[in-house]
């Protein structure tokens, strides 16, 4: 089958390593049938080739089903398309348009190639219909803007209500958890690192888990961001929600920053003292809460 090159093409543009091919079966088909397309292109291995097209709208003759290229070896490129036809009579097949570019000059040179056979198409008859033919694909129906509109605003809406149901969820969470159950648990933490401490746990390990309880315990019960903030941040806080104890967590971070950036150190029963206030302080705000 010949090909069609359509557009400029002089013996400078076209190298003659390149040579095209371009080709159909069947060349006579019924309406719906689908019609096997191909091109192929001898080149090169510096020669690189990609395909476009072949380009067919909505309620053309041909409707697109599947591409693919592949390059069986380095000196071919192959392009195979299926097509469905829907229109009857002799019918030119779309172009396709091969673009090779030379990977050591970066040229680019480009083709619109399409076989100078027709395709024949005849219609459905009783005698004829043996086979299940395609379907001819559904055009898309507009869609007015305005109900695009109301559709992103009732998906809106509800986003809305569901980010509102899970936050009232967590806070009811969030308060249940600042109840009596988390002082109770907290308390647990506390003795256990008493018993760690009897069990020969260093003094600088005691007073760096009691900041993280103290921190854990403030940010739980009264909305401090203390496991975020310094000690100097907490102690405003504290003074300014006019915490219970203030002075006393004001002290026990203190301490516990002595330990850790000043190198202090202090001794067993200085942490077991310091473990005592803050058990006093937790029992103190669980009988408040009961």
């Amino acid at each position: 089958m010949l090909v069609c090159v359509t557009g400029p093409l002089s013996a400078a543009d076209n190298p003659d390593s390149l040579r095209f091919a371009v080709g159909f079966t069947p060349s006579i088909a019924r309406l719906g049938d689908r019609i096997d397309y191909h091109v192929s292109v001898t080149h090169e291995p510096r020669f690189q080739v990609n395909f476009s097209g072949p380009d067919v709208l909505p309620g053309e003759a041909f409707s697109v089903i599947g591409l693919v290229v592949s390059r069986p070896s380095p000196s071919l490129t192959e392009f195979s398309a299926s097509l469905a036809v829907f229109e009857l009579g002799e019918l030119a097949l779309p172009s396709v348009v091969a673009v090779v570019r030379d990977t050591l000059s970066g040229e680019t040179m480009q083709w619109s190639l399409e076989p100078e056979a027709r395709l024949s198409v005849e219609a459905v008859t009783d005698s004829s219909f043996t086979t299940l033919l395609p379907i001819r694909p559904i055009r898309d129906v507009p869609v007015p803007w305005s109900s695009k509109v109301l559709s992103g605003l009732a998906i809106a809406a509800i986003l809305v209500m569901v980010f509102f149901s899970g936050y009232v969820v967590w806070q009811r969470f969030s308060r249940r958890e600042q109840g009596p159950g988390r002082s109770v648990q907290m308390l647990q933490e506390l003795q256990k690192l008493e018993q760690r401490l009897d069990r020969g746990l260093s003094a600088e390990v005691c007073y760096e888990q009691l900041s993280l309880l103290v921190r854990r315990y403030l940010e739980h019960h009264y909305g401090i961001k203390a496991l975020e903030e310094v000690t100097s941040e907490i102690e405003r806080e504290l003074a300014e929600g006019d915490v219970p104890g203030a002075m006393m967590f004001c002290g026990l971070l203190h301490e516990a920053d002595m330990v850790k950036f000043a190198e202090s150190r202090p001794s067993l029963q200085d942490c077991r003292n310091s473990l005592i206030q803050a058990e006093n302080a937790f029992r103190e705000k669980r009988h408040r809460a009961e």
